[in-house]
C-alpha cells in the first residue's frame, strides 16, 4: 500500500513488522473526522459487530469521502473453494450481530471470522444496515487468480508467468458473478 499511498497510515489488530501501528474498528486512537478514507482489506469477514464498527469509523471519517472494503465473495465457486480450503467459517447459518453491548465485556480484542458476512449484508440484505453510509459500489469478483495463488498463506497453483492469462480469465469470469465470484469489491461513501 505504501509503495502507491507514501503517506497513508497502515494499522491492524495485531503486530506486524510493517504496520505503522495497531487499532481496534470498534475503538479507533484517532480524533474525530481526521481521516479522509478508509481503505480496508480482507477486515469485513472479522468484525463481530459491523454496525458498531462502521459507527465508528463514521466518526474518524470526514463527511463525503468514500471508504473502500474488501471482503470475500460466494457465488458456487466461492462457496466451494472456502468451506473446503480455507480455515475461518462461512457463517450463513448464524445471525450477524449487529451492535457491540455492554454484555460483549472485552471481547472485541479476540478472534472472529464469518466469511460471509460482507456478501449476506451486501448482497443479500441481511441486517440493520449502514444508516450513515451510502453504498456506492458492489461488486463481485471472480479474482480466480488471487485463490489460485494460494492468498495469503499457500503455494500458488500456478507459475507467475501464467498471471496474465489467469487475470484475463478473470475478466470473462466476472460476468458470472453468481458462479465465479469468490471476492467482493464494496464502496461505501460517508453521509
Amino acid at each position: 500500500m505504501k509503495e502507491f499511498m507514501p503517506n497513508c497510515i497502515t494499522t491492524d489488530i495485531f503486530p506486524n513488522p510493517w504496520l505503522d501501528r495497531l487499532e481496534n474498528a470498534y475503538g479507533l486512537s484517532f480524533p474525530n473526522t481526521s481521516l479522509s478514507n478508509l481503505i480496508l482489506f480482507d477486515v469485513f469477514h472479522h468484525l463481530q459487530w459491523p454496525g458498531s464498527a462502521f459507527e465508528e469509523f463514521a466518526r474518524g471519517i470526514t463527511t463525503a469521502r468514500s471508504s473502500d472494503h474488501d471482503g470475500t465473495g460466494f457465488g458456487f465457486l466461492g462457496k466451494f473453494v472456502y468451506s473446503h480450503f480455507h480455515h475461518e467459517p462461512l457463517g450463513f447459518g448464524q445471525s450477524i450481530s449487529w451492535d457491540r453491548s455492554a454484555a460483549d465485556g472485552d471481547s472485541a480484542g479476540s478472534y472472529y471470522a464469518a466469511q460471509a458476512n460482507a456478501w449476506r449484508l451486501f448482497r443479500l440484505s441481511e441486517g440493520a444496515g449502514l444508516p450513515e453510509w451510502k453504498t456506492i459500489l458492489v461488486k463481485p469478483l471472480a479474482a480466480l487468480s488471487y485463490v489460485a495463488s494460494g492468498g495469503f498463506s499457500r503455494p500458488s497453483l500456478y507459475p507467475s508467468f501464467l498471471f496474465p492469462f489467469v487475470r484475463g480469465f478473470d475478466r470473462i469470469a466476472d460476468f458470472q458473478p453468481s458462479l465465479c465470484a469468490t471476492r467482493l469489491l464494496v464502496v461505501l461513501e460517508r453521509l
